[in-house]
């Protein structure tokens, strides 16, 4: 399966950036809040991971691999998985669909929409051709 957003080549001029990370050798845990949902109207503690990432000398090269390879978790180059997807046009990098995307209808609302189709059809065509 071709990936439509791949990696950069195994070249270490690609990733030496992550040399001079200031998290490189941190607690992963801090870029990764845990996946279990907050208490209601709170979001996962990213604050110490962003600190991080604001003294960070490479925080623009983290956020391009970010973006590039469409990290789907954690706190990458100072931005969250949302602001990511925010710069990327993206609802969710989890699940990735563009935001102009019309919601999908269930089921019940795609046969009602055919049956409106259907009968519009039919007054469209003059009375006593389908009857």
């Amino acid at each position: 399966m071709n990936d439509p957003h791949p990696l950069p080549p195994p070249l270490l001029h690609h990733w030496d950036w992550q040399a001079q990370a200031e998290c490189r050798g941190m607690d992963p845990a801090i870029f990764f809040p845990s996946t279990e949902a907050p208490p209601t109207g709170r979001t996962a503690p990213t604050g110490p991971a962003k600190a991080v990432c604001q003294r960070c000398p490479v925080v623009a090269a983290c956020l391009d691999h970010a973006l590039q390879a469409r990290e789907p978790y954690g706190v990458w180059g100072g931005r969250t998985e949302a602001e990511r997807a925010e710069l990327l046009g993206l609802e969710s990098l989890r699940y990735p669909a563009l935001r102009s995307r019309p919601p999908r209808r269930s089921a019940a609302g795609r046969r009602e929409a055919w049956r409106a189709a259907m009968i519009s059809r039919r007054t469209d065509d003059g009375p006593g051709r389908h009857g």
